[in-house]
Parts: structure tokens; sequence; C-alpha cells
């Protein structure tokens, strides 16, 4: 009897099935579509990028060309990332050093900062940074004559020659002010506010050295009359000064597709990258 209840069971199943009345089996099909993080929407949904860039042209970072258009590595940069966001870009240039771009940032005043920003500790602590994109060594630039009449021993390290009374120069609102302080903590460490207040000073003997990345000290070699002969440069054998991207602590979900944005377009930039730039700029200028 069991059996054939259980038989005629299924064959009423089975039945109704055939009839369009029940479905023999169920198949469920879950679509989950993931919602744009809020960090990346609410720039999408405003329609522009807003990106902090230090104020004073800083080629081949931020310049113009003969026609007046803004171009640059970082320029560059920050057109391709609001391009692949499918949004505008606007530049916020209002900083008057490279701490005030990422103060800008903290604030909350730009979605990121693109302005050759070294990567550092004390930065660090308000914004997150982007994978780097240029990376070049740390350089000490010297007054050859009044180097070698005052260091008191030939073999004198950098750091003995800087502890001895010798001022060592540095801009004001870089990252070489923490940099000094990280490798010549007993040195007289003297802020200037442009680079010619810098140079001037190196000149007159008021410090005996300038502390900055490569670049700038082949720049100054470079278009100084005399540069070779008045300068030299020697490149520190410490960890090289990387640049890099920065964005607001609470950003992750932005960190990260600007750091694959990085991997897929292979934005690495070193010396010679930088000096080739450069140089076509001054060219151009011509």
């Amino acid at each position: 009897m069991t059996k054939n209840f259980r038989f005629f069971s299924q064959f009423f199943v089975l039945v109704l099935f055939l009839l369009g009345g029940v479905p023999l089996f169920s198949f469920s099909k879950t679509h989950s579509v993931q919602p744009v993080p809020d960090s990346i929407q609410k720039i999408k949904d405003r329609g522009y990028l807003i990106v902090s860039m230090i104020r004073e042209d800083d080629p081949p970072y931020v310049m113009k060309n003969p026609q007046g258009q803004m171009i640059g590595i970082d320029i560059s940069l920050a057109q391709d990332i609001a391009k692949n966001m499918g949004v505008d870009l606007k530049i916020l240039r209002t900083a008057t050093t490279y701490d005030d771009v990422v103060e800008q940032v903290f604030q909350g005043k730009a979605d990121i900062g693109i302005s050759n920003l070294s990567i550092t500790l004390g930065r660090a602590e308000k914004v997150n940074y982007s994978s780097p994109y240029v990376s070049l060594k740390k350089t000490i630039l010297l007054n050859r004559g009044h180097f070698f009449r005052t260091r008191q021993r030939e073999n004198d390290s950098l750091e003995s020659f800087f502890q001895k009374g010798h001022k060592l120069g540095v801009m004001k609102g870089s990252s070489y002010v923490e940099f000094s302080k990280m490798y010549f903590p007993k040195a007289e460490i003297a802020e200037y506010p442009t680079k010619e207040d810098l140079l001037h000073a190196l000149d007159t003997q008021q410090i005996a050295g300038v502390f900055w990345d490569e670049f700038e000290m082949e720049k100054v070699i470079f278009l100084s009359p005399g540069g070779p002969i008045r300068y030299f440069v020697v490149k520190m054998n410490v960890p090289s000064d990387k640049s890099a991207m920065v964005l607001p602590k609470q950003d992750l979900d932005f960190l990260q597709w600007v750091d694959t944005f990085l991997e897929l377009s292979r934005r690495t930039f070193k010396i010679q990258d930088v000096l080739n730039m450069y140089m076509a700029h001054l060219r151009e200028k011509k």
C-alpha cells in the first residue's frame, strides 16, 4: 500500500509538471551588483576630480608649453586619472609649499595631491601614499671652494662635516626638512623659502651645502654659470627619494584604484627620464 501510494504521488506530480502546473526543477540565479565604493562614487557624482598641486611651476612636473597649456608629469597623471574615471579635472593651485599640498588633501579640500611629493613618515601620519611614480637619489650640493677650505680632514664624512658648525640648507616646506633631521641629526638646518634664496646662501657661504634630490642638483649644475667648477654633488648611500600621490586616509578604495591605474599605465620615472623631459621643455622655450 505504501509503495503504491508513493508511486501514484510521484506520477501525479509528473502529470502536473507536464500540464504546466508545477515546475519539476527550480533554478535560482542570483545576480549581485556591487555598488561603486563611496570614495569613488562621490567624485563621479560631482562630475570632476579635484587635484591639489603646488602653485609655482616645477618643470618637468608642472609647466606651460609655448601655447600656454599646462603640461608635465604631474599634469599628465591628473588628466589621465580624471579621464579614466569619466570625470572632468579641476586643479587647485593655491599651495605655496609641498607640505601645503598634503594639508589640503588632509583637510578634504582636494581628492588627491599630485605634486612631486616625497614619501615621508610625517606626511604619512596625515595621508595615504599611492605607489611611487618617481625615484631619485638623495644628494648634497656643496660649494666646492668652501668645502675644501673648511673641512678638517680629507676623509671626513658628510655627517661629520655638518656636525662641526657647517649649516645644511633645505627648501622650507619640503620633504628634505624631515630627511635632514633623519640623516644629519646633529647638524644645524637652515630653511629657505625659494630655490634662489637657497643657492644665494650657498654662494655667500651662509650654508655649506644644500640637501635635495639628484634632479634638482643636476639642474643647478647645468643652469648656473660655471656650475661644474663652483659646485659638486655627492650622492648619498641611503634609500632613494620616492615621489607618490597622496590621498585621504579614509579613501582606501580610491587608493587601490589609483595604484591599479599606475600599475596598468606603467608610470615610473628615473633620473634620465626626468632630465630628458626637462631638456625638451628648455628647447621648446627657445
